[in-house]
């Protein structure tokens, strides 16, 4: 469940069944949750976008790569397609309802800055649905305690996958969240870590995440933006 690979076509390519099934899965649980103008960040290859279009029409999508762009205009039409930057958003403020940003934090420089660009363009209100790994899974906790080591915190500083940048615990993303205003509502787990468990079907196999999401592989939060955002003072 580690074969590293940055960006994937669960819909076209020769995916492992699990790895399809953990990424249509997260777009499952964020069209659920969204409505009205959405934003995609970090879109991939476009099929998670589709998705999202879909159900709901109004669709932008972005990713930095040039040639994800240009596969997800070709293969998977309807969202408008950008190639941007989750850092610095070429965008106004407060014009989206829903923002959904699915593995891409572990990838960014700066992970608190991409998330305050995302509460700026969010309108009052609005949802974030954001996933990343999980480092502090229960593999990885029963291997620190049989270990007597932080493996954890060595996982988080660097990462097996190459292409993060960093990975997280639950307390962490939460703290960041918190830290850029959002306000937490609910959270999902994919996977949950135990001996022979990528030997269930895709479905069983990844819902085990549901029974204890902080101990699971993956973890997918709902945050929402205030109503009401606190103002600096002068």
């Amino acid at each position: 469940m580690s074969k590293a690979k940055e960006r994937l076509d669960p819909l076209s390519e020769d995916v492992d069944r699990i790895q399809a099934f953990i990424h249509l899965q997260r777009y499952k649980y964020a069209s659920r949750e969204i409505h009205g103008d959405i934003l995609d960040v970090g879109c991939g290859l476009g099929y998670g976008s589709k998705m999202l279009y879909d159900d709901y029409k109004s669709v932008i999508a972005f990713d930095i790569s040039k040639d994800a762009i240009l596969y997800a205009k070709k293969k998977y039409k309807g969202p408008i397609y950008l190639r941007a930057d989750a850092q610095t958003l070429p965008f106004k403020d407060e014009i989206f309802d829903s923002v959904v940003a699915l593995e891409i934090i572990e990838h960014v420089n700066s992970d608190i800055q991409m998330l305050k660009e995302i509460f700026r363009v969010l309108k009052k209100n609005g949802i974030l649905i954001l996933s990343t790994p999980n480092v502090a899974h229960l593999q990885n906790r029963i291997k620190s305690l049989l270990l007597m080591k932080n493996l954890i915190k060595k996982y988080a500083h660097k990462p097996k996958n190459p292409y993060h940048k960093r990975e997280y615990t639950p307390k962490q993303i939460a703290k960041l969240l918190k830290s850029a205003g959002f306000i937490i509502e609910k959270k999902w787990g994919q996977i949950l870590t135990l001996p022979l468990v990528n030997r269930f079907p895709p479905p069983l196999c990844v819902n085990t995440g549901r029974i204890l999401p902080d101990f699971s592989l993956h973890i997918i939060y709902k945050a929402r933006k205030p109503k009401q955002t606190s103002k600096k003072k002068t």
